[in-house]
């Protein structure tokens, strides 16, 4: 059974009854090879089509999981379970699970893969186990978000009915485990910057746990402000001082900057502040306060990364791939707007956009793995407008707003392009959307970059594609 993999998430997705004889059929060599072979921090089964599991079944299900963190190093368990199937491992278990439980694939979210929820988001949450609590909480905290915990169920769902709305609470949880659990450093994104965090010590093993192919793609797309929240972090020994360093000097390459949040003063000597300053990163008091000055997230993230590694060419097996993303942006647009969008001219150029009176809006999108490469898609407002209404409704709130929803409709287009591509035996992993407001910022990052340069009338007004290395 092939998982489907979503912000670096597999969920498997077994149906009807599981024992000790069918679980195998469930996830098969094939299965564990391809997740052994794909970027991803979880793999997930999901019980929402599973009518009853028994201990034999489950068992042979977990053991198999296990396989795959062996290769992998991931976090494994299950998530869309039902009351039932929640106090059934439990008791299968003995209260000692070697694994997580999720509510929901969101709730599983908030925990591994590639963040959803914004910074300092409140969840709603309920555990009947203090050292259940403590661990959720804390998960939770590494990953910027608030966890509010209800004193009892009656007050869960009481809080949870006055909040149906969703304005105060992101999501709601009260059947949930944190077992055994990765450790790699989690990441989210705030407007266009950046936010890894980070706990205890930062020492040799950071290394191991920075995603470092993710972190340079997400250079590539043009992110440019990269912060480490550093309030958690107990002590920066010299290995940690040498990856800051480095990770600093790679990033201005990009016209990227790398900054620690909160770090305490007695978690790194003077003398290594002072490398670390000399290489360019920059210190701020608190993540809070960063994200309240917005001249200083303007001066930092506002404007375009300038890649001065542009020595990639675009080459005949990318523009072999190219129809793929032209047929999925295509496609993407008819289906939201019942408009379907027509080819209009292609050219193979660096990019080239004509003044308009109409303000225009980009996002971009990197990806890597057989192929490597960037897409960016252009819009007018009213356009862009169109393309957002699934996401937002008939009325656009803030420019804000439709920013983020154009977020969303890149990564409908990118998710489209990733999976045909592999059923071509092509895989690739995805970077997080990058968007400009500014036009000539986005210019700015792809200066000297050829690419396939498509436009794509909707009605009279166009759209462009823009597919580069």
């Amino acid at each position: 059974m092939r998982p489907f993999i979503k912000h670096k998430i597999a969920i498997f997705s077994p149906q009807g009854f599981i024992d000790g004889n069918n679980a195998p059929s469930f996830i098969t060599l094939e299965d564990i090879k391809f997740c052994a072979s794909r970027e991803i921090d979880a793999a997930l089964i999901s019980l929402s089509k599973v009518v009853h599991f028994n201990k034999n079944g489950i068992s042979s299900l977990v053991q198999i999981l296990e396989e795959i963190r062996g290769k992998r190093a991931i976090t494994i368990g299950f998530c869309d379970y039902r009351l039932k199937h929640f106090e059934n491992f439990k008791k299968i278990f003995n209260e000692n699970i070697p694994f997580c439980l999720f509510d929901t694939q969101k709730v599983a979210n908030l925990f591994v893969g590639v963040i959803q929820a914004e910074v300092g988001s409140k969840v709603l949450l309920f555990a009947k186990e203090k050292t259940q609590k403590n661990s959720i909480a804390f998960e939770l905290h590494k990953r910027g978000l608030k966890a509010i915990m209800a004193k009892d169920e009656e007050e869960f769902e009481k809080i949870k009915s006055e909040d149906m709305d969703g304005r105060e609470f992101y999501t709601y949880a009260k059947m949930i485990y944190i077992g055994s659990f990765q450790d790699k450093i989690a990441s989210n994104v705030h407007g266009n910057l950046i936010i890894y965090n980070v706990a205890d010590y930062i020492d040799n093993s950071v290394n191991e746990r920075f995603d470092i192919v993710f972190h340079k793609n997400s250079l590539n797309v043009g992110f440019k402000f990269f912060v480490f929240e550093c309030k958690d972090v107990c002590s920066v020994n010299i290995h940690g001082v040498n990856f800051f360093s480095k990770l600093s000097v790679a990033a201005a390459e990009y016209g990227g900057t790398i900054a620690l949040c909160g770090l305490k003063s007695n978690a790194i000597t003077e003398s290594f502040r002072s490398e670390l300053e000399d290489a360019g990163v920059l210190f701020f008091s608190s993540l809070e306060k960063l994200l309240e000055d917005k001249e200083t997230l303007e001066e930092y993230s506002g404007g375009a990364a300038i890649n001065k590694k542009s020595s990639k060419t675009l080459n005949k097996t990318l523009i072999s791939k190219l129809p793929i993303f032209i047929n999925s942006a295509i496609y993407t647009m008819k289906i939201i707007t019942n408009i379907e969008p027509k080819k209009s001219s292609l050219k193979i150029s660096t990019l080239e956009i004509e003044e308009r009176e109409e303000k225009l809006l980009s996002t971009s999108m990197g990806f890597y793995g057989d192929i490597d490469g960037m897409m960016v898609l252009i819009f007018t407002q009213n356009v862009a407008k169109e393309a957002c209404k699934i996401f937002l409704g008939d009325e656009i709130k803030s420019q804000s707003e439709l920013i983020d929803g154009l977020s969303e409709f890149a990564n409908i287009i990118a998710g489209r392009s990733k999976t045909t591509l592999s059923q071509q035996k092509c895989n690739i992993s995805l970077t997080l959307p990058r968007t400009f407001e500014n036009i000539k910022d986005l210019t700015k990052n792809l200066e000297g970059k050829k690419g396939a340069f498509v436009q794509l009338d909707f009605g009279d007004t166009p759209f462009y594609l823009f597919l580069t290395r």
